[in-house]
């Protein structure tokens, strides 16, 4: 059983407050009939809606206390400080047992160390993913030989 879809079309005002809902006339697509048309714009508000949401709760003040808001960093009052990437032992932890130099992009964008600190510890993780890739290297040379030597 068809049911015709009511044709409203949902858009983000920025002159309301908080960029609210606001339902505008329907404006048929160009070679479209208005039934299908209105039925493409309604699916489309359904999909999106909910990546509006999350985007407005995920950037919506904290009503925490400073206290509560800093992350484990001690930065207090910055916006964002609870993420994963703002917390130290992360971050570090990361780089240096999971990615090696391939985090560095995580490190540059992360606010938990100052930016002489980022240079100092990718220069530390520069150096150990050149001395993990050795010893790949010798593990490998080794095991070569020892199946050369066997065959």
């Amino acid at each position: 059983m068809n049911t015709p879809i009511k044709p409203t079309v949902v858009s983000r005002d920025a002159s309301l407050p908080g960029g609210a809902v606001s339902g505008e006339p329907p404006v048929p697509a160009a070679g479209l009939p208005d039934d299908v048309s209105a039925q493409v714009r309604t699916a489309a508000a359904d999909c999106i809606e909910p990546i509006w949401e999350a985007t407005a709760v995920a950037s919506a003040p904290s009503n925490r206390g400073d206290s509560e808001s800093a992350g484990s960093s001690g930065q207090s009052g910055r916006a964002g400080g609870n993420r994963w990437i703002d917390q130290a032992w992360f971050v570090l932890g990361m780089l240096f047992f999971v990615t090696l130099f391939l985090g560095l992009p995580i490190l540059w964008t992360s606010r938990a160390f100052s930016k002489p600190l980022k240079a100092v510890i990718t220069v530390a993780v520069l150096i150990e993913t050149l001395l993990v890739f050795w010893a790949f290297y010798e593990v490998m040379a080794w095991s070569w030989r020892q199946v050369s030597e066997s065959l």
